[in-house]
């Protein structure tokens, strides 16, 4: 809806809901708000982009063949701020020794760093939105388009707490965890972040020898070692916001010269978390194959024995 649709409904509502008196938008305030367009979303959304390069050779012989691959990819975001880059690289070789015995092997890595804006939070109050994975669109996409994401307050402009209807007010943002300690746009630009780096690595070695005189007879032996590390940072400041102390009143329910302001911090959900999670996982395995055809039959089988070892270690998680 935009503004003046708003304002029609929620006149209408409030009747249903047996709001006060001084609840409705009146006569001048739905003329005026035919001419708003705070539209929030539409502020926030942007075009954003991805970006892959990958360069992959090959090659080899009889006896041997190799391949190697790396690529690159970076991706914007449509809302916020985002730097995400991952790189991944990838090579093998097949080789022959001697007869009947081949040795495999492949090494791999990759690394990704995404550091980005931290807006999310739950907002469930009913206000506009209700909690969920998309509160952030949620909230811009419902947000009442009469009113401002800022304005100027005493010559200073000022991140707006949002109303929370023309039927009730919340004069003090400080401390609130509806959507009037809330302002997309101000966590935008206080300094909130979130970043990940993630690193990966893996090796893996396989030797297989046919036997010779048992036809279809095989034995293999694997290793594999994967190592990875998860780091990540979180940083939710305080926001200083402008609450709006007489938007629930019969003529003042619109942002103007006439609006009272307060204006305060929200620390409700100000909090730094550093987490560092290292992983390390050894595989070993042996088989035994037999894979035989005897004319219209065919007989196989197969006995491996495997060992695993897993390490997950958490450093910190504050």
């Amino acid at each position: 809806m935009n503004a003046y649709e708003y304002g029609v409904f929620a006149n209408r509502f409030g009747r249903a809901s047996n709001w006060s008196n001084s609840s409705y938008f009146d006569a001048t305030e739905l003329e005026m708000m035919k001419y708003l367009n705070y539209n929030w979303l539409d502020e926030a959304w942007k075009p954003a982009g991805a970006m892959q390069h990958s360069l992959n050779v090959s090659g080899g012989g009889g006896r041997a063949t190799y391949f190697a691959g790396a690529s690159y990819f970076t991706q914007g975001a449509n809302m916020g701020s985002q730097d995400y880059n991952r790189w991944s690289f990838r090579t093998g070789v097949d080789v022959k020794v001697v007869n009947n015995l081949k040795l495999s092997a492949s090494v791999s890595a990759n690394t990704s760093v995404v550091e980005k804006s931290f807006t999310k939070i739950s907002i469930n109050d009913g206000s506009y939105t209700s909690g969920s994975e998309q509160t952030d669109y949620a909230a811009l996409l419902h947000m009442p388009q009469y009113i401002p994401w800022e304005y100027t307050v005493n010559g200073v402009k000022q991140y707006t707490s949002p109303a929370l209807g023309p039927h009730r007010v919340q004069t003090n943002p400080s401390g609130q965890n509806n959507i009037s300690g809330w302002n997309y746009f101000g966590l935008l630009n206080n300094g909130s972040f979130t970043r990940d780096d993630n690193q990966s690595y893996n090796a893996n070695f396989s030797l297989q020898y046919d036997v010779p005189y048992v036809k279809g007879l095989s034995l293999k032996a694997s290793y594999g070692l994967s190592y990875s590390t998860l780091n990540n940072e979180q940083a939710m400041l305080g926001l200083q916001l402008a609450a709006g102390t007489n938007t629930h009143n019969a003529g003042y329910h619109l942002y103007s010269d006439t609006t009272q302001w307060n204006v305060a911090i929200n620390n409700s959900r100000s909090t730094v978390r550093f987490s560092d999670v290292i992983g390390k996982v050894q595989q070993a395995n042996f088989y035994v194959n037999y894979d035989r055809k005897f004319g219209n039959h065919n007989v196989s089988a197969m006995a491996s024995v495997e060992k695993e070892s897993r390490t997950i270690r958490k450093v910190c998680d504050l």
